[in-house]
């Protein structure tokens, strides 16, 4: 996610403003936040960088969201952060990390379902599917998350040997 320049007096107003259910975009967000962070660090999954930064990158892209121009838009969601790879990472890993995250990553809709659906999420239909798909830009990815999930068997040195 990249930055966009939009109304920052607008959006900052609309981000803290409480709708008659009593909740905000950002009090929102933050218990976005809290449940996915909390579902990917108990399947073991790292971040790559730091929660306070990422909680910054998701409101921006909240922002875009809501006041950003199409173009805008469509620039921010397309131009991911570049995917840095371990050493010895391959297509094939690749391959299997898709896979893990496409089948065995905790469903973060599931973990969702305990976030209170809000009065004004009706200004922005399907931002929780849009900010979820970012997750994965930002996952450290872990030959030993794959071998966990029985995708990738590793071999021992010890049997290469014989």
């Amino acid at each position: 996610m990249h930055p966009v320049s939009i109304p920052v007096r607008v959006v900052a107003a609309w981000f803290q403003r409480r709708c008659r259910d009593g909740w905000s975009p950002a009090l929102t967000l933050r218990d976005f936040l809290d449940v996915c962070l909390g579902a990917l660090a108990a399947a073991g999954v790292r971040i790559t960088v730091g929660e306070t930064p990422l909680r910054r990158l998701f409101c921006e892209a909240l922002c875009v969201l809501y006041k950003g121009s199409p173009r805008q838009r469509a620039l921010a969601f397309q131009r991911q952060p570049p995917v840095s790879y371990p050493e010895g990472w391959t297509e094939e890993h690749e391959a299997l990390w898709r896979i893990y995250v496409d089948t065995e990553l905790p469903d973060l809709a599931d973990a969702l379902r305990c976030v209170a659906v809000c009065e004004w999420e009706s200004d922005l239909p399907g931002w929780r599917d849009t900010l979820t798909s970012l997750f994965p830009y930002y996952m450290v990815r872990e030959e030993r998350l794959l071998i966990e999930a029985n995708l990738l068997v590793k071999e021992d040195d010890e049997e290469e040997d014989s």
